[in-house]
């Protein structure tokens, strides 16, 4: 999903087994256009995704695992300079800097198809699975296109 416009660029269906971080490479992969960035939750700091990510030119913003050391390998450059950042300023600091926060904004994004569909896809087949799921990210791109709802502190 695009941080900014809030569009879902891509999407894959895989099997209640699969774990998110497994699914990374793939979507990048389907992602038209340059990607400057991909924020992603600690579950996403692997050697794995930090290469899918360098490998489409793009920043790394995941917050390392707490026992994170410096490691000096090749696919872990940006890791390695967050975890400097964080030794500087502290993670807190860090995910202001690096604007981590904006990921939330995917987050309620999907919270939202969610909301709007179920969690659950009412096909049987895995092709027709892919078609209904597909179908729904259109949809929730069209509303996003049409405007974010206004939302309002109540007292």
């Amino acid at each position: 999903m695009d941080g900014e416009s809030l569009l879902i660029t891509a999407a894959v269906v895989t099997d209640k087994d699969c774990l998110d971080r497994k699914a990374l490479a793939q979507l990048l992969e389907e992602t038209e256009g340059q990607i400057e960035k991909v924020c992603a939750d600690g579950a996403y700091d692997t050697t794995g995704c930090y290469k899918a990510i360098k490998q489409r030119g793009a920043l790394g913003v995941i917050p390392p695992k707490s026992n994170a050391v410096i490691g000096g390998r090749k696919w872990f450059e940006d890791r390695d300079d967050h975890l400097r950042k964080i030794e500087e300023i502290g993670l807190k600091g860090w995910k202001k800097q690096s604007q981590y926060h904006r990921r939330s904004l995917v987050e309620n994004a999907f919270y939202r198809l969610k909301t709007i569909f179920t969690e659950k896809l009412r096909s049987r087949t895995e092709e027709r699975q892919t078609t209904e799921a597909l179908i729904r990210c259109a949809v929730m791109n069209r509303l996003t296109g049409l405007g974010m709802p206004d939302s309002y502190v109540v007292d």
